[in-house]
């Protein structure tokens, strides 16, 4: 098997940190220079000079005490350890010499001291011989320049040691604000995920600072075992951003107060069937949870603290780089029409009521025959087989048809609200069986021709299919042969603008919304100022007034909820999707003679068995990541020595014999694009491959799941995170091993 060459210019994950830490170095001291405190423009100026000496080294030896110091657990000893490093690494001193070429270099003749400026003159010869003490005349007042030569030494001796000080503090103020601030806001959720066994990203090797702290972690774990058995995923941060604002709401909730009643109910709040919605929980904590709580806070306040919920559990994922912990789903708005603005001779159009609508549904119907053109189908009539589309979908898979998802961002956010635009005013202007109504209890329900004579729809999870895209109907899935639209890439970049955008719609002075109709000329117009780089908003208004006459002064938004689930674009389906190395019946089983347990190194072994499920192959045991260790540990599947506890790849077979190891592969230093052809490459014959994720940052295996476009899928044993190179950074992924099928 060939594989691309590696890159050698291609920098590692370590000279990549030294990068960024230099230039955060550099950075802080540009910010210390232009401040207007003396003393930390001289201390920046310190720096900056230093690196004239070292040719750049005093900020690279800095950007790698920096890393030295962020690496470790952070507070005061880490602290402590980065300055005796800097102390060791000698550029005390050639901060010291900086300054004194700073400040050398301060005593040259300043605006006042130009030729033909007024300033006196002996000051002007005290600085001169103070520069070069020979230069003076050999008189009477040598005794009284040596006193003030003498003098100048010790101010700037002063001066230096002050500057030493004030530059430690600077440096103590980079590694304050970058680690300890953010690390204070998720002590306890890195704790209580640590102690759950999920992921914690660079920060390993901690544990609780009381044992009050360890005791709520260890609750937290039980109620995660709990819901385990139940096939649900609790994530200990959760519990902890409840608590975490709850305890800034009342200084007297302890860690005590968080019981095992408590967290469970905070628990059974998350969840959407089987699965955590952030929605949901949210919803639940302000109607339920908060509002027993804090009985005397009204919904607002208890809204207020369902949202920091929220926001705290986004931020700590984010602070670990796990930015794929939530999938955006469209929702659904509640619409509020009073009425329409036709850019013709029909002008405003008031509804003799205002109708008021959430979780609008669209019906789609046939085409019958539009001029000379027969579309096949019968006006007035629903199309077989199609279900009632959710409407914020529904505008989703138009802009997917009518304008794709390869153009400019901004021109496909312009495509969203004219359909939207389009759609809502449709049944108002033409009647007939073009329908806006309320056909049973809350249900409202557009009938809509899927067909150009209004607008196509595909459907973005079924993709479609016709006879004429352009002059006949459109089918939901691949009913037809003739012309076909596969579904929208779950990594598409217009499912999330068409969360961003969901329930806005253009409108005029009068509030109305606009009969946005559009052609391809229109929609080249979207394309042309997007790439001019206009927004959507400055696209529809240049469009939508110049050119259409249609008086469109803003952007109204409609009230939306949007859905978040914890996992997603996930190809595999079944019970193996959810192992966990951190839960389950299996976690305190230990690999071979390690003294280690499936929790604590238990990645490698937990992706392999997963592997081995999708694969759907025989095996010796009724599998699960449990069994699979129990039979390595019997079949010598794990090393000793300096090795101990590493799994032998080759033993999974002693558990599902035609399930055979055909190698590994080095993509370390590999650029991205090489370690996805790479992984494209084994994919496709046929290979089933486990990922080393973290590089030099440590070790953690992953279970490849699929590749969808550009995008890596994952069964991640260490979080509930599917998406690869979202969740770990690509360069450190470090190797790839590999198994087929035999």
């Amino acid at each position: 098997m060939a594989y691309q060459a590696k890159r050698n210019d291609e920098p590692t994950s370590k000279e990549r940190n030294r990068e960024n830490n230099t230039q955060n170095i550099r950075n802080a001291a540009d910010v210390a220079i232009a401040t207007k405190n003396p003393y930390a423009a001289a201390a920046g100026g310190a720096v900056k000079a230093a690196d004239k000496l070292t040719d750049g080294k005093s900020s690279e030896k800095l950007g790698d005490i920096l890393d030295k110091a962020t690496s470790r657990v952070p507070g005061g000893q880490a602290l402590q350890d980065a300055l005796n490093d800097l102390n060791e690494s000698g550029l005390g001193d050639k901060v010291g010499q900086a300054a004194r070429i700073n400040n050398s270099a301060n005593t040259q003749p300043n605006a006042f001291q130009q030729e033909g400026s007024k300033a006196p003159q002996e000051k002007t010869n005290q600085n001169t011989m103070a520069r070069n003490p020979r230069s003076a005349n050999n008189n009477d007042s040598e005794g009284e320049v040596e006193g003030k030569v003498e003098g100048n030494v010790v101010l700037k001796t002063v001066a230096i040691t002050g500057l030493i000080f004030l530059f430690g503090i600077l440096f103590l103020l980079i590694i304050i604000i970058s680690v300890v601030t953010p690390y204070a806001d998720f002590e306890d959720a890195l704790g209580a995920s640590y102690a759950s066994g999920e992921e914690t990203g660079s920060f390993t090797e901690f544990g609780a600072v009381t044992e009050e702290a360890k005791d709520f972690y260890e609750r937290i774990n039980d109620v995660k075992l709990e819901y385990a058995r139940k096939g649900k995923t609790v994530e200990a941060v959760k519990i902890v951003a409840v608590y975490h604002i709850m305890a800034s709401e009342n200084n007297n909730f302890t860690y005590r107060n968080m019981t095992k009643a408590k967290i469970r109910e905070i628990a059974a709040s998350m969840f959407k069937g089987d699965e955590y919605d952030a929605a949901v929980f949210e919803k639940n904590l302000v109607n339920s949870f908060f509002k027993k709580q804090f009985p005397k806070y009204d919904d607002a306040k208890r809204e207020s603290m369902a949202e920091r919920v929220i926001k705290y559990i986004e931020d700590y994922y984010s602070f670990l780089g796990v930015t794929n912990y939530a999938c955006p789903e469209l929702g659904t708005c509640s619409y509020q029409i009073d009425g329409f603005y036709y850019p013709n001779s029909k002008g405003n159009t008031y509804l003799n009521r205002s109708i008021e609508f959430n979780n609008l549904k669209v019906r789609l119907m046939q085409t019958g025959t539009v001029g000379e053109h027969d579309y096949g189908g019968t006006y007035g009539k629903a199309m077989e087989g199609e279900d009632l589309i959710p409407f914020e979908e529904y505008v989703m898979g138009v802009t997917y048809f009518e304008i794709g998802d390869s153009v400019p961002d901004e021109a496909i956010k312009a495509q969203l609200i004219v359909a939207r635009n389009f759609a809502l005013a449709r049944a108002n202007y033409m009647g007939g069986w073009h329908k806006l109504q309320e056909e049973s209890d809350e249900q409202w329900v557009l009938q809509m021709a899927n067909s150009t004579a209004d607008q196509g729809f595909c459907h973005p999870d079924l993709g479609c299919s016709a006879e004429n895209p352009q002059w006949g109907q459109i089918y939901s899935g691949h009913k037809l042969t003739a012309w076909q639209k596969q579904p929208l890439a779950t990594n598409s970049k217009l499912r999330t603008l068409a969360t961003e955008v969901m329930g806005e719609v253009l409108v005029n002075e009068e509030g109305n919304i606009i009969y946005t109709t559009y052609n391809s000329t229109i929609q080249k117009k979207f394309i042309s100022l997007a790439n001019e780089g206009y927004d959507y908003k400055q696209i529809l208004l240049e469009v939508y007034n110049n050119e259409n006459k249609s008086n469109a002064t803003g952007i109204s938004k409609m009230s939306c909820t949007t859905a978040a689930t914890s996992s997603c674009n996930q190809a595999s389906s079944g019970p193996y999707t959810s192992w966990k190395q951190y839960e389950g019946p299996w976690i305190n089983i230990q690999l071979g003679n390690s003294g280690k347990t499936i929790k604590n190194i238990g990645c490698a072994a937990t992706s392999v068995s997963i592997l081995i499920a999708k694969s759907n192959v025989p095996t010796t045991v009724e599998l699960n990541p449990g069994t699979f260790v129990q039979t390595l540990n019997a079949n010598g599947g794990f090393g000793s020595g300096s090795c101990l506890g590493c799994i032998n790849w080759a033993a999974a077979s002693s558990v599902a014999p035609s399930f055979k190891y055909a190698g590994s592969t080095s993509v370390s230093g590999y650029s991205k694009e090489e370690k996805l052809a790479t992984l494209k490459n084994l994919i496709n014959q046929g290979y089933y491959v486990a990922a080393e994720v973290k590089g030099n940052t440590g070790e953690h295996w992953v279970a490849i799941d699929s590749i969808q476009s550009d995008t890596v899928f994952m069964l991640d044993p260490g979080s509930t995170s599917t998406n690869l190179w979202k969740t770990y950074p690509w360069y450190n992924t470090s190797k790839f091993v590999y198994y087929k099928v035999v």
